[in-house]
Protein backbone atom coordinates (compact mmCIF):
# COMPACT_ATOMS: atom_id res chain seq x y z
CA UNK A 1 0.00 0.00 0.00
CA UNK A 2 1.19 3.35 -0.52
CA UNK A 3 2.57 5.39 2.42
CA UNK A 4 1.51 8.88 2.16
CA UNK A 5 3.48 11.35 4.91
CA UNK A 6 1.20 13.66 7.04
CA UNK A 7 0.72 16.53 5.80
CA UNK A 8 1.25 14.74 2.09
CA UNK A 9 4.06 16.04 0.17
CA UNK A 10 3.63 18.09 -3.52
CA UNK A 11 5.10 14.09 -4.97
CA UNK A 12 2.37 12.60 -3.09
CA UNK A 13 -0.54 14.58 -4.02
CA UNK A 14 0.13 14.08 -7.42
CA UNK A 15 0.73 10.42 -6.66
CA UNK A 16 -2.76 10.64 -5.00
CA UNK A 17 -4.69 13.01 -7.36
CA UNK A 18 -3.41 10.29 -10.18
CA UNK A 19 -5.29 7.41 -8.07
CA UNK A 20 -8.02 9.51 -7.44
CA UNK A 21 -8.96 10.25 -11.20
CA UNK A 22 -8.12 6.48 -12.04
CA UNK A 23 -10.75 4.97 -13.79
CA UNK A 24 -10.23 1.53 -12.44
CA UNK A 25 -13.13 0.83 -9.68
CA UNK A 26 -10.79 -1.55 -8.05
CA UNK A 27 -9.90 1.46 -5.50
CA UNK A 28 -13.58 1.50 -4.39
CA UNK A 29 -13.28 -1.95 -3.35
CA UNK A 30 -10.31 -1.40 -0.63
CA UNK A 31 -10.98 -0.63 2.50
CA UNK A 32 -8.93 -0.08 5.52
CA UNK A 33 -9.64 -0.86 9.50
CA UNK A 34 -9.34 1.72 12.27
CA UNK A 35 -5.71 0.64 13.09
CA UNK A 36 -4.65 0.25 9.61
CA UNK A 37 -5.93 4.38 9.41
CA UNK A 38 -4.73 5.14 12.63
CA UNK A 39 -1.05 3.92 11.98
CA UNK A 40 -1.29 5.69 8.53
CA UNK A 41 -1.51 9.21 10.08
CA UNK A 42 0.06 8.11 13.27
CA UNK A 43 -2.46 8.62 15.15
CA UNK A 44 -4.17 6.89 18.29
CA UNK A 45 -7.30 4.69 17.35
CA UNK A 46 -9.28 6.43 20.15
CA UNK A 47 -8.59 9.50 18.05
CA UNK A 48 -10.78 8.37 15.37
CA UNK A 49 -12.93 7.01 17.42
CA UNK A 50 -13.44 10.81 18.98
CA UNK A 51 -13.59 12.27 15.41
CA UNK A 52 -16.54 9.40 14.64
CA UNK A 53 -18.20 10.65 17.90
CA UNK A 54 -18.29 13.92 16.78
CA UNK A 55 -19.04 13.30 13.37
CA UNK A 56 -16.08 14.89 12.13
CA UNK A 57 -13.29 13.15 9.86
CA UNK A 58 -13.32 10.38 7.04
CA UNK A 59 -16.09 8.74 6.22
CA UNK A 60 -16.66 5.16 7.43
CA UNK A 61 -19.09 2.30 7.24
CA UNK A 62 -19.77 0.31 10.31
CA UNK A 63 -20.40 -3.26 9.57
CA UNK A 64 -23.40 -5.29 12.06
CA UNK A 65 -19.94 -6.77 14.02
CA UNK A 66 -19.01 -3.09 15.01
CA UNK A 67 -15.94 -3.05 13.07
CA UNK A 68 -15.38 0.29 11.24
CA UNK A 69 -14.09 0.17 7.54
CA UNK A 70 -12.77 3.02 5.91
CA UNK A 71 -12.93 3.52 2.31
CA UNK A 72 -9.32 3.78 0.58
CA UNK A 73 -10.84 6.31 -1.70
CA UNK A 74 -12.42 8.45 0.88
CA UNK A 75 -8.85 8.48 2.80
CA UNK A 76 -6.99 9.53 0.01
CA UNK A 77 -9.00 12.55 -1.05
CA UNK A 78 -8.77 13.47 2.56
CA UNK A 79 -5.29 13.19 2.28
CA UNK A 80 -5.65 15.23 -0.73
CA UNK A 81 -7.40 17.90 0.45
CA UNK A 82 -5.51 18.11 4.11
CA UNK A 83 -6.60 20.63 7.02
CA UNK A 84 -9.24 21.82 4.67
CA UNK A 85 -11.14 18.63 5.21
CA UNK A 86 -14.87 18.25 6.06
CA UNK A 87 -16.11 18.03 9.53
CA UNK A 88 -19.42 19.03 10.98
CA UNK A 89 -17.99 21.78 13.28
CA UNK A 90 -16.66 23.74 9.63
CA UNK A 91 -19.70 22.84 8.07
CA UNK A 92 -22.23 24.05 11.26
CA UNK A 93 -20.03 27.21 10.85
CA UNK A 94 -20.72 27.66 7.18
CA UNK A 95 -24.48 27.53 7.37
CA UNK A 96 -24.37 29.73 10.43
CA UNK A 97 -23.17 32.33 8.17
CA UNK A 98 -26.09 31.88 5.38
CA UNK A 99 -28.14 34.25 7.30
CA UNK A 100 -31.38 33.98 4.27
CA UNK A 101 -31.24 29.96 5.50
CA UNK A 102 -34.27 28.92 6.37
CA UNK A 103 -33.64 26.48 9.78
CA UNK A 104 -35.87 24.15 8.21
CA UNK A 105 -33.73 23.83 5.20
CA UNK A 106 -30.46 23.88 7.78
CA UNK A 107 -31.57 21.13 9.65
CA UNK A 108 -32.23 19.34 6.17
CA UNK A 109 -28.73 19.51 4.65
CA UNK A 110 -27.03 17.87 7.67
CA UNK A 111 -29.80 15.16 8.17
CA UNK A 112 -29.15 14.53 4.60
CA UNK A 113 -25.23 14.59 5.35
CA UNK A 114 -25.67 12.68 7.95
CA UNK A 115 -27.55 9.64 6.05
CA UNK A 116 -25.40 9.92 3.21
CA UNK A 117 -21.80 10.08 4.58
CA UNK A 118 -22.42 6.89 6.92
Amino acid sequence: MLAIETPPTPRNRAIINSLLQASDPKIDDVYMTTAELAERHRMQTSTLDNLRYRGEGIPYTKLPSGTVLYKLRDVLEAERQGSKGFSWRALNDALALMSDLEPADREAIVAHLKKTMR
